[in-house]
């Protein structure tokens, strides 16, 4: 398959898919091909500091709510809505 604009990842840092701070991407290659088919983030030691700044930051808030919360987000999602009032 070839695609004229390579598919463009991005880093996930604090809930949101963000570039590299450096703005510089790599080029990811089909080997059967050659072709440059997506685009990966060169993210260097700057992205990192943020990336753990964030989760860091998220472990501080995460560690504070309900152990029935945390223990089993996937099946507590009325519990949740309940108890800290976010309900969507």
């Amino acid at each position: 398959m070839h695609l004229d604009i390579p598919y463009h990842l991005e880093n996930f840092i604090g809930g949101n898919f963000i570039g590299p701070l450096s703005g510089q991407f790599i080029d990811n290659i089909n080997p059967a091909t050659g072709e440059a088919y997506s685009q990966i983030p060169d993210s260097n030691e700057k992205d990192i500091e943020v990336a753990v700044s964030m989760a860091q930051k998220a472990f501080a808030d995460w560690k504070t709510k309900n152990p029935f919360i945390s223990v089993n987000p996937e099946d507590n999602s009325g519990a949740v809505c309940n108890t800290e009032g976010v309900c969507n």
